[in-house]
This record gives C-alpha cells, sequence and structure tokens, in this order.
C-alpha cells in the first residue's frame, strides 16, 4: 500500500458507528470501545472540537480513524512541549498486516500540512511493541515514560521534529531495500520459504527490510534473528545488487556456530497474516531452480564450497521446461 493512495474526511455518523463495534484481540482489547458508553462514545467521536478524522484505502473503504489535539493525549503525561499530539486507530482486520508505517506516514503528512506543527507527538501504550516500532520507524523518538494517572498501565511519548520530515524518507515497501543472509554447513544453506497471499511460494535467504536508522548489516542480523531464532556474526558482504533506482539487496556471509536454528515469525505480521511458511537446510540440488537463480545473485559462488560443487557441474545445457538437455558446444 502506498501511503499516497490513502485520504482522509471528517468523521460521518455512519464511520463513528463502525469504530464503536470494532472488537480487537488481546492483548491489543484494551482499545475496544465498551458497549455500556456507545452514547458518549458516539458524541465524543463526531464532535469538531476533537479534530477526528476517517482513513480510507484508494477504493473509498474506511480502514482506520485518526485524532489530531488533546485527544492523543494520555493523563499523567509531560505534554508541556507545544506539539500535535496524532491518535490512531486502524481496523482489526487491517492490523498485523505489515501496512502501519503506511498507515502513520500518512497521517502524520496530512496532519503536519492541516495544522502547521513545528512539532509532532504520539502516546503509546508501553506493551504495544508493533505500534512503537512504526512511529520510531517515521523518526519519531522516545522522551519520557509514565504510569496512566489512577491506573498502574504505563506509556510511552514519541516526538518527531516535523520540519525535519524524516517519515519522507521512510523506504518500506514502494521503495524497497532488502538485506539478507547466507548461512551455510559445508554443502548445505539455510534457507526460509515465504508463501504469499497470491499462492506464490518461494525459497530464499533469511531476509527482510532495512528499517530507517538500521545499517544494511544489521537488518541482515535481525532478520536472521526474527526469521530462524539465531544470533549471527557477518564474516564479509557477498553482493550488493541493485535492480531498480529504489530496489536494492544487500547479501552478508554469516556464522552462526553451533546455534540449532528454528522457525521464528515476523514480529509487525499476526499469526493468521504470516508468511513465513518453512525453514531448513537444503542443498543445491534441493532447491528449485528458479530460487537458485537468486542465489547466484547474492553471491553464492565467492563461498568456497558452493563455488568448488558448482566447478564440478560440467558444461551441459539445461533450460527449466525445456525437453532435451543440449550440450554445451555449438549446435551446427
Amino acid at each position: 500500500m502506498n501511503p499516497e493512495q490513502i485520504t482522509f474526511r471528517q468523521l460521518q455518523p455512519e464511520d463513528a458507528q463502525a469504530i464503536l463495534s470494532w472488537r480487537y484481540p488481546p492483548p491489543y482489547d484494551v482499545y475496544n470501545f465498551r458497549p455500556a458508553d456507545a452514547e458518549a462514545d458516539l458524541r465524543y467521536l463526531l464532535d469538531p472540537v476533537n479534530n477526528f478524522r476517517a482513513i480510507l484505502d484508494a477504493a473509498g473503504e474506511l480502514v482506520g480513524f485518526c485524532s489530531f489535539g488533546v485527544d492523543g493525549q494520555v493523563p499523567g503525561g509531560d505534554y508541556g512541549v507545544k506539539a500535535l499530539d496524532i491518535g490512531m486507530g486502524i481496523r482489526p482486520d487491517k492490523t498485523g498486516r505489515g501496512h502501519g508505517t503506511e498507515y502513520a506516514r500518512a497521517i502524520v503528512q496530512y496532519g503536519v500540512e492541516h495544522y502547521g506543527a513545528s512539532k509532532v507527538r504520539v502516546t503509546i501504550a508501553h506493551f504495544n511493541l508493533r505500534a512503537r516500532k512504526v512511529w520510531e520507524n517515521l523518526g519519531f523518538k522516545p522522551v519520557s515514560q509514565f504510569a496512566r494517572a489512577g491506573s498502574d498501565r504505563r506509556f510511552v511519548i514519541l516526538l518527531c521534529e516535523a520540519k525535519e520530515r524524516p517519515w519522507e524518507a521512510v523506504q518500506r515497501r514502494w521503495s524497497r531495500i532488502r538485506a539478507q543472509c547466507i548461512v551455510h554447513r559445508r554443502d548445505q544453506i539455510l534457507m526460509v520459504q515465504h508463501h504469499h497471499q497470491n499462492g506464490d511460494t518461494w525459497w530464499c535467504l533469511p531476509g527482510g527490510g532495512v528499517e530507517q536508522g538500521e545499517t544494511s548489516a544489521d537488518a541482515a542480523l535481525r532478520e536472521l534473528r526474527e526469521e530462524c531464532c539465531v544470533d549471527g556474526v557477518i564474516i564479509r558482504e557477498t553482493s550488493h545488487q541493485t535492480y531498480a533506482a529504489d530496489d536494492e539487496t544487500y547479501t552478508f556471509l554469516v556464522d552462526i556456530g553451533d546455534q540449532t536454528p528454528h522457525m521464528g515469525t515476523d514480529p509487525e505480521l499476526q499469526a493468521d497474516a504470516q508468511i513465513l511458511a518453512d525453514m531448513k537446510w537444503v542443498t543445491l540440488s534441493e532447491i528449485p531452480e528458479r530460487d537458485r537463480a537468486f542465489l547466484w545473485a547474492a553471491g553464492l559462488l565467492g563461498v568456497a564450497e558452493f563455488s568448488a560443487e558448482v566447478s564440478g557441474w560440467g558444461d551441459c545445457v539445461s533450460y527449466p521446461g525445456s525437453h532435451e538437455v543440449l550440450s554445451g558446444k555449438s549446435q551446427a
């Protein structure tokens, strides 16, 4: 999803009614509106003083809501610094699918343009690491923590300098910079299988997107930790491929010692939206030809064990889908 496809409108009664019915699973159920308070909450959402907006996708469908002003503050926090406070709620079935950064970026852009703020601020429940990661990706920095007045629930306040517009530098999904790891033991490579919603299944190296403020090497090790539950040490970079102006991939040869990998998860995605389907050690002969092709671009031939293996393959030419195998010599 591209942030430019997201639009906003003044919250309408039908929007507010829909929002009041949304139900989040634990531990996010703390964001559910209480049915007993529905009448008062409806008035609150529709009161122009509270600056609520409906968030619409490219098809004009309601996918969330946001607020600008005091609604984004939590009692007990220090809000002495002048800033535009932002609140955000995304429709339950749209959460945990990796689009949080896109929604938040569009909201910040809209808020700064319409309210002329020099600083932008969000207050996040301490337990909600997923939301905190989203805002930190956009350049928001934590400035304080506190317990809500009359409660033991803790919150974090994050602040962003609007004049620096750090959210404009975010490169995620619509601008791809990736980092990945080559991890091997003798002639076996550690691979993960991704199963996408369109039905496509790929075997690939552990890796993913480089986040703002992260080096490609740090991103490669983080993704390895998330997907395979092991810590690695980078030996060297094996490849840097530029597929387009905004599509680059860095690959690193990584050592994990004698650790035993286990399939992990993507922390930004909910359980029913995970694309990680499998993980295992495989030899080159076990990898589909389509997926194996990307290993050459990743610099696998720069790893001695695999360079030696490939050199023994001979000079026969084959092509997937072909019914014949040709010799490497010219055919007159």
